[in-house]
């Protein structure tokens, strides 16, 4: 059977609007880490059987190779490289 990709992703969007958002767990799990999301996306990821629905459905979606992207103007990609290097920084 071969599933469309949009509508691999409106599988993924039902699940996180209508599971995830209410997650009674989730909302302990942040609780209590205090802001480390690790523990929280462990559970999902392993233990929650809409996680790892989610998980199935991820790869599903693939991934392609990247086009590589040609910039009018060297400034620009200059500029856009600096503004990646400070984000990676905060």
């Amino acid at each position: 059977m071969v599933v469309e990709r949009v509508e691999v992703l409106e599988r993924i969007s039902a699940i996180l609007d209508g599971q995830c958002i209410n997650c009674s767990v989730k909302k302990d799990l942040a609780k209590s880490s205090k802001g480390n999301l690790s523990r929280m996306d462990r559970y999902c990821k392993s233990e929650c059987t809409h996680g790892i629905k989610l998980q199935q459905l991820g790869e599903m979606l693939g991934c392609r190779e990247r086009k590589q992207v040609q910039w009018d103007e060297p400034e620009e990609a200059d500029d856009l490289a600096k503004s990646l290097t400070s984000l990676a920084g905060d």
